[in-house]
């Protein structure tokens, strides 16, 4: 029975033997489905995309595209900067942040270099609490 299809909750119910092992780090290997026939053979899975970062990649090249239209680059550089303007206010000054924690009831999420979606996550936060902000 492959290691997969059980759900052990016994820890003395695992069986090693049914787990791939990395030998010397050149070749992945399970003891019961197959045996390597050269020293130098290995086999890799499938490559999978993650939908999501494939997804981002859309949305990506796409508004790189919008921005060519003049008009909605500038729409889109006044919004951007307000949001910005927001965020480095928030994060400078500890006292505002608490303000704005008090006023809105929530602390807003800022963008990060780190995290793919976290300009799509502060925005989204922002746009929660957007009649609270005014224009």
């Amino acid at each position: 029975m492959p290691w997969y299809s059980s759900t052990s909750s016994s820890f003395s119910e695992f069986d090693p033997s049914q787990f791939f092992v990395l030998d010397e780090a050149t070749e992945w290997f399970s003891s019961d489905s197959f045996e390597l026939e050269e020293p130098n053979d290995f086999v890799l899975p499938t490559h999978i995309r993650c939908f999501a970062h494939t997804l981002n990649l859309v949305a990506s090249s796409d508004s790189s595209n919008a921005l060519k239209n003049e008009h909605y680059k500038k729409a889109f550089g006044t919004a951007m900067d307000k949001c910005k303007k927001t965020w480095n206010l928030l994060s400078k000054s500890s006292q505002a942040s608490e303000t704005a924690h008090e006023y809105l009831g929530v602390h807003l999420k800022r963008p990060t270099q780190t995290r793919w979606n976290s300009l799509y996550d502060s925005l989204i936060s922002l746009l929660a609490v957007e009649a609270k902000l005014g224009k």
